[in-house]
């Protein structure tokens, strides 16, 4: 179901024949269901049979996505004002007394807000959003009753006393929020003004029952902490009702807040008086229910959420000094006490996380407590060093690096004292920038995640047996059911269990479907989740994945790597996901082989590690006991191969492969379900959006003479493969693909300009240059593009190449959609080649895998229809054709080629076996040899 990379196709009508569908729909009825039971799911794709999922019968479409719940009550104001048309709104206030004399609003306190009286009509309007507006309470002389009036909000800080006999001016507005009138009232006549952020801090106070002036008074942070609240006191948030409650405050106060500000910057609150009157009693009673909240979690024990808290509390441009104290004062309390009970326990490791956790959040400031614990530590780790190196006992170095994994060269003097460590040296000409299956943007990433994380099943590209799924982290072959699968898992840990143990269970695969479904990371569209019903279990270690309805590969959408539940609280995934997911960037935890190792500090951002998962659950494996990304220009990779200090280097260009071939060097050749292609960006350019226009686009590339001047070696002519469609056009052994339209007609540049004619004529003009984007930092990819820019220039189509580093380029194209046309490249994650992500309309956000924008016609949305409700291989196959022949036709992405990735592997790496996209597969069972 899934494919890796974003990408789009575009939307023309392309009718299919009445005859030839019918023909489809006879033989459907007559072909057989052919079930090869010999492999473990192995792909009906290429042994043209149906999925053994067919164990019912076919179910109805699936359900449109639910509507987005409302916003509650008490959320962001409506403005403009969404009320009867009328000028006057009739409200219950007497006039507002006489304030004593001292504050403008007769507030002892300058920076508390004045006693705001209650302006609801009735219970209903008081759950309503409030108004962005100033209320005006006067009497007129029409009927000499005060009432309230809106009024635009006041620029200038008007407070009692008022002149009596002069006229004050001030701007009506209508149900709209427009200003309707002027109107002009003797200052004998007004009875108060109360201002918008009074009405929010009123209005906040009332959630808690509390006076606004208690709610906004300064609170005693030195005692809070050790101090339990009374049952019923005002900042008592231990219940789970007070803290609903606080909630929808603190809402309403950053609200207010937001208004504020915004009216500020457009001038609409031009005093200074407004700061101190309006705008830090809402700062202050936004700090107390927030520091009060985590002052209930603190006592109540729950720790983690009061450090998230704080986290967002010290995130805060208005804590101001006093504030920052206090939050301080939590995080020590939480981190640095148990820190220091650890390291009295002699838990060295526990201490020095609980450590690190505090120093994150103060490193520049972090206390004199702090240091004398890290100095402590430092000492410790330094004695044992000391003692390995003297009774030649690598287990004391183990013990040092996790009370202090960052003293230096503590790895160098391991494989010192190992001499069976053997390591992995790889060179790559970019790093991984995403440690976490959520995240992977690149193939880097993907090598990273793969050594760390596992699926349930993998796709496997089996010379003797044929590509098809096995057992990856599920103990066996998957069970099926109706509409699913069963599975069980193995009795593992996760690669965080060195304090306390954790197991993967149930929980893990639910939080982590949960987690897909909320964040759509990179192959992983609506259509994935709307695919999937639930997952049952009874026993933690045994589950079934049921789906909402048939479909011909189920375990395509089973193949997503599991996450930990315990780094994912089900309480705070409900509102910081998106944080939790960039902690877990940090310090990914999962079941694999490998786990990331701590920087050395001496790499200088040129190199990363993984080790071996100390609790993986296969003994004596992984062989290779750590693997090195280390990123190297191409010259200096192919220096280090050939001076053995590298193993094995990544997408080597031809004119170095043509090099290492005549020394004699393994060079691996893989050709992987991945395809190029130029994607136009519809959003904006009518150019792109003609039919016409990206024909001649398609037509004037010369695909066979870029890849033998750019990426085929010489003589290699059987070496990469021009595209006619979106499809690859071979499988990794060399046969056609079956989704693949061979009679689909080939692209001629002779045709190019009278495409292009027709769209000038269309169009009525010349196109505009446009902009085209591609990595940066690869030498083909440069090469490429600018070929294509020199061969389009020469039919009148000007293109600027547009390179973009490669740790931006994912998110300029799919999330800022600032290009014209990109080169990209596409990677379908199994045999499946499912295209959907490319079109699916819901998915067209910033992020969205249909990043070009692209709304597919009827005719195209029939086609992925009858995929996914059809389970006999033939019919699939040629509904894949049917869409390959309009994506051709109608040229929606520009298909160029697909292109062979080359491997240099040394001959002392052992029981290899690649994947075209992951790399490592089994990696576990690979070893290397001493030179």
């Amino acid at each position: 179901m899934r494919s890796h990379k974003h990408n789009v196709v575009a939307s023309f009508s392309y009718s299919a024949s009445p005859v030839w569908t019918a023909w489809r729909r006879c033989r459907l009825l007559a072909v057989g269901i052919v079930f090869f039971l010999g492999l473990f799911e192995a792909a009906p794709l290429l042994a043209q049979q149906r999925s053994p999922l067919d164990v019912e019968e076919e179910e109805e479409e699936l359900p449109g996505k639910p509507a987005p719940a409302s916003r509650p009550a008490g959320g962001a104001p409506v403005s403009p004002l969404d009320m009867e048309e009328e000028e006057e709104l009739p409200g219950r206030a007497a006039p507002m007394p006489r304030p004593p004399v001292g504050d403008p609003l007769g507030n002892p306190n300058p920076l508390a807000p004045a006693v705001i009286p209650d302006f609801s009509d009735d219970d209903d309007e008081a759950n309503q959003p409030e108004p962005v507006c100033d209320l005006l309470i006067a009497s007129l002389a029409s009927d000499g009753q005060s009432r309230a009036r809106r009024i635009a909000l006041l620029p200038k800080w008007l407070a009692p006393p008022w002149k009596p006999a002069e006229n004050y001016t001030f701007s009506m507005l209508n149900s709209k929020g427009k200003v309707s009138t002027e109107l002009r009232v003797l200052g004998r006549n007004i009875g108060g003004i109360q201002y918008y952020e009074q009405r929010m801090l009123r209005r906040a106070a009332d959630q808690l029952q509390m006076d606004p002036l208690v709610l906004a008074s300064p609170l005693p942070l030195n005692k809070l902490l050790d101090e339990t609240p009374a049952a019923g006191s005002p900042f008592d948030l231990a219940s789970p009702e007070r803290q609903q409650a606080a909630q929808r405050a603190i809402d309403l106060l950053t609200t207010a807040i937001g208004e504020h500000d915004s009216a500020v910057q457009r001038r609409l609150r031009a005093d200074s008086a407004f700061q101190s009157h309006l705008r830090q009693p809402l700062v202050a009673a936004l700090f107390n229910l927030e520091f009060s909240r985590i002052r209930a979690m603190y006592h109540q024990q729950r720790f983690a959420q009061a450090l998230a808290a704080c986290d967002r509390l010290l995130g805060q441009p208005d804590l101001g000094t006093r504030g920052e104290a206090a939050v301080h004062a939590v995080v020590e309390r939480v981190l640095l006490e148990p820190a220091f009970e650890a390291a009295r326990a002699a838990d060295y490791e526990t201490c020095r996380t609980q450590l690190d956790e505090y120093l994150t959040r103060y490193p520049l400031k972090p206390g004199a407590r702090a240091v004398q614990l890290r100095d402590g530590l430092i000492a410790k780790a330094e004695q044992l060093v000391t003692r390995a190196q003297a009774n030649n006992d690598p287990k004391l170095l183990d013990e040092a690096a996790k009370i202090w994994p960052r003293l230096p060269d503590l790895d160098g003097m391991r494989r010192q004292l190992q001499n069976d460590y053997p390591v992995l040296h790889c060179g790559y000409a970019t790093l991984p920038q995403n440690f976490s299956p959520l995240s992977i943007q690149s193939l880097p990433d993907r090598h990273a995640v793969s050594l760390m994380f596992e699926s349930l099943v993998q796709w496997v590209e089996d010379e003797r047996l044929g590509p098809h799924y096995s057992s990856q982290l599920a103990a066996a072959r998957p069970g099926p059911t109706a509409r699913g699968r069963h599975f069980q898992l193995p009795r593992c840990v996760w690669s965080d269990s060195d304090r306390q143990t954790r197991l993967c269970t149930a929980e893990d695969v639910q939080a982590t479907i949960d987690l897909i479904k909320r964040l759509r990371p990179p192959g992983y569209p609506p259509a994935w989740e709307n695919l999937f019903e639930e997952l049952r279990y009874d026993d933690p270690f045994k589950f079934s994945l049921q789906l909402q309805r048939d479909y011909w590969q189920p375990l395509s959408l089973m193949d997503f790597r599991i996450l930990p539940a315990h780094r994912f609280p089900a309480d705070q995934r409900a509102r910081d996901v998106r944080s939790l997911v960039e902690a877990f960037q940090q310090d990914p935890v999962g079941t694999g082989p490998y786990r990331r190792a701590a920087d050395d500090g001496e790499s200088g951002g040129t190199q990363i590690r993984f080790v071996a998962n100390p609790h993986y659950r296969r003994p004596d494996l992984p062989k290779i006991r750590e693997i090195v990304f280390h990123q190297l220009e191409p010259v200096e990779a192919v220096r280090q191969l050939q001076n053995r200090q590298l193993h094995m280097i990544f997408d080597l260009s031809r004119e170095h492969l043509a090099q290492l071939r005549l020394q004699d060097e393994r060079i691996i050749s893989l050709r992987g379900r991945s395809v190029h292609f130029l994607a136009p960006n519809y959003r904006h350019s009518p150019w792109l959006q003609n039919e016409a226009f990206r024909r001649a686009l398609a037509h004037a590339i010369d695909r066979e003479t870029i890849l033998n001047s750019v990426f085929r070696p010489q003589g290699a002519v059987a070496d990469h493969a021009t595209l006619t469609g979106p499809y690859p056009k071979y499988n990794a052994d060399g046969q056609t693909c079956w989704a693949y339209n061979p009679a689909a007609p080939a692209f001629e540049p002779n045709q190019a300009v009278g495409h292009l004619a027709q769209a000038r004529q269309q169009l009525s003009g010349d196109p505009p240059p446009l902009r085209l984007a591609f990595p940066a930092r690869h030498q083909q990819s440069e090469v490429a593009c600018q070929a294509i820019v020199d061969q389009l220039k020469a039919i009148g189509i000007t293109v600027n190449p547009t390179p973009i580093e490669p740790h931006q380029f994912h998110h300029v194209v799919t999330e800022s959609h600032a290009y014209d046309l990109v080169y990209w490249r596409h990677d379908f994650e199994d045999a499946t080649y499912t295209l959907w992500p490319l079109f699916d309309p819901s998915d067209a956000e910033s992020g969205g895998g249909n990043f070009m924008g692209f709304v597919p016609d009827e005719h195209l949305r029939s086609l992925f229809d009858e995929l996914r409700i059809h389970k006999e291989f033939r019919e699939i196959q040629a509904t894949t054709h049917e869409i390959h022949d309009f994506v051709n036709r109608s040229a929606i992405v520009i298909p160029l080629w697909q292109v062979d990735t080359y491997v240099a592997v040394r001959k002392t790496v052992r029981d290899t076996h690649f994947d075209p996209l992951d790399l490592f597969q089994n990696v576990e069972t690979w070893s290397v040899e001493a030179d």
